[in-house]
C-alpha cells in the first residue's frame, strides 16, 4: 500500500463533529474486537456495502487484501439503495468474517484505516436517530460489550449529551412526509415514555402500563397525533392522575399477575417453528432453548404446570439480589431503539405489544436460568439480553410477528395484557 492510496483511504468518508442525547454507557463503549464473546464479524449476519466503500475495495491495489475482495466482495443485485450496494460473503465452512486475520482482528482497518470500513461495520452497534430536530445515539445490546455496560449498573441508563463524530451520509434527519408537529408530537411522547420507565417511584410494570394507556389512547383518538395541544394535554392528565389517590395508579391495583396467561404466551412463542429453527444457526439461543426445557419440559403440560413457581421464585430473587434495575435498563434502552411509541413499522398499539413480548421473554428466560443455578445471576441476565437481542431484535419481520402473536393468542386490548405484566 502505498502513502498516497492510505491518504485516499483516510478521506473516504467525511465526518461531522456533533453532539447526541446518549445513555452514559455509551461514553465508556469500546469495541473489545478478539475478547468479544459474540463477534459481529461474521457472516451469519448479512455485512452489507455501501456503493462507496464497494468501490474502493473493488479497486483496491493493496496485494494482501486485493485477493481477498475479489473472491469475497459481491455486488447485491436486488438491492434498491446505494447503503446496500454490495455484500461481505463467507468462506465455505466458517460463519467468521474473511477479513478476520490470525488474532480475529480486521485486516481491513489494519492496512486501510477505519474509515475504510463499510458504514455497516463503522456504526455497529450504535444506532443514531433524529426526531424533531435532537441527535438521539443508543447501541443494540445484541453487543455483549455494549449489553455489558448498558446492565451492570443502575446508573447506566441516566441521559448524557455525548460529543461524537458521524460520517456524513449517516448523519439522520426526519423523513420528509413527517410534518413539524407531528415530529414535536412524537419527540413530547418519546420523552414522556422514557421517563416513565426511568421514574423509580413506579414499579416497572406500573411504568409499561401507563405506556400502554398512552399508546391505547392514541389509537383510539388519531387526532391526538395531529395537535400538539391536545397531545400535551394527555400527558398532563396523566401526570396529574399519577398524584391523586384515587388516579390511575389506583385503578392498576386491582390488577393481578396471571401466570397462567405467562405460562400459554411464552410456550406459545417458544414453539413458533421460527423460534425453533433460529437455533440451527444461532449457538447461544440453541443453548437458552435447551435449558428452558431442562428447566420446564418440553411437553406443554408439564411446562404450564411448572412456569408459575419458576416465576414466584424470581421475584423473590431479583429482589433480594437488588437486580431488579436490570430489566428497567433494558426496557429502557429498547424503547430508545425503537423510538418508542411512534417509531416507523408499527403502530402505537403494535409498539407497544411488541414491548410487552419483548418484556416477557427476556423476564421469562431470565427467571429459567435462576431456576436452574438456585439464584439470580446478573451475567445470566446480560446473556440472556444478548441473545435475545442479537437472534430477534435485527429481524423486523420476526418482531411483528411475535407481537401479532399477542393477538392470536387473545390479547387485544391493553385490559388484557396488564395481567402479563406483573
Amino acid at each position: 500500500m502505498t502513502a498516497g492510496s492510505s491518504v485516499r483511504e483516510r478521506k473516504m468518508h467525511k465526518k461531522i463533529q456533533t453532539q447526541f442525547l446518549a445513555p452514559a454507557y455509551l461514553a465508556e463503549f469500546s469495541c473489545v474486537g478478539p475478547l468479544c464473546s459474540d463477534t459481529c464479524c461474521t457472516t451469519t449476519w448479512q455485512i452489507h456495502l455501501d456503493k462507496r466503500t464497494f468501490s474502493t475495495y473493488k479497486n483496491a491495489k493493496d496485494l494482501q487484501l486485493k485477493p481477498l475482495f475479489d473472491k469475497h466482495v459481491q455486488r447485491m443485485r436486488s438491492a434498491t439503495d446505494s447503503s446496500s450496494f454490495g455484500k461481505i460473503v463467507a468462506v465455505e465452512g466458517s460463519s467468521d468474517c474473511p477479513m478476520l486475520d490470525k488474532d480475529r482482528l480486521c485486516v481491513i482497518q489494519k492496512r486501510l484505516g477505519e474509515s475504510a470500513l463499510s458504514n455497516t461495520c463503522h456504526i455497529y452497534p450504535r444506532k443514531i436517530s433524529s426526531l424533531n430536530g435532537a441527535l438521539h445515539q443508543v447501541a443494540s445490546l445484541s453487543c455483549p460489550e455494549a449489553a455489558r455496560l448498558a446492565l451492570s449498573t443502575p446508573g447506566a441508563m441516566s441521559f448524557i449529551t455525548l460529543p461524537s463524530s458521524v460520517r456524513h451520509e449517516l448523519m439522520p434527519s426526519a423523513p420528509a412526509s413527517l410534518s413539524k408537529v407531528r415530529q414535536e408530537i412524537a419527540q413530547d411522547i418519546h420523552y414522556f415514555c422514557l421517563t416513565l420507565l426511568s421514574e423509580s417511584s413506579l414499579s416497572l410494570w406500573q411504568a409499561l402500563a401507563i405506556c400502554g394507556v398512552v399508546c391505547q389512547r392514541i389509537e383510539e383518538q388519531p387526532e391526538l397525533l395531529s395537535s400538539r395541544t391536545e397531545s400535551a394535554a394527555l400527558i398532563e392528565a396523566i401526570k396529574i392522575s399519577l398524584e391523586q389517590p384515587d388516579g390511575i395508579l389506583h385503578d392498576f391495583s386491582v390488577v393481578k399477575a396471571n401466570r397462567e396467561y405467562q405460562a400459554k404466551l411464552f410456550y406459545f412463542l417458544a414453539s413458533l417453528p421460527l423460534t425453533v429453527k433460529k437455533a440451527s444457526s444461532n449457538l447461544r439461543w440453541a443453548d437458552l432453548l435447551t435449558r428452558m426445557n431442562a428447566v420446564l419440559g418440553e411437553e406443554k403440560e408439564g411446562f404450564l404446570a411448572a412456569y408459575p413457581q419458576v416465576m414466584s421464585e424470581w421475584d423473590d430473587k431479583i429482589k433480594q439480589q437488588d437486580l431488579d434495575y436490570v430489566l428497567r435498563n433494558y426496557l429502557i434502552n429498547l424503547a430508545l431503539v425503537r423510538t418508542f411509541p411512534l417509531g416507523p413499522g408499527m403502530s402505537a398499539m403494535q409498539a407497544f405489544s411488541s414491548l410487552v413480548v419483548s418484556y416477557l421473554w427476556v423476564r421469562s428466560f431470565s427467571a429459567v436460568l435462576s431456576s436452574r443455578e438456585g439464584k439470580a445471576n446478573l451475567d445470566d441476565m446480560i446473556h440472556v439480553v444478548q441473545t435475545l437481542e442479537r437472534v430477534f431484535e435485527h429481524d423486523q419481520l420476526y418482531m411483528r410477528a411475535m407481537a401479532q402473536g399477542l393477538s392470536s393468542c387473545g390479547y387485544t386490548s391493553l385490559e388484557s395484557m396488564l395481567p402479563l405484566l406483573l
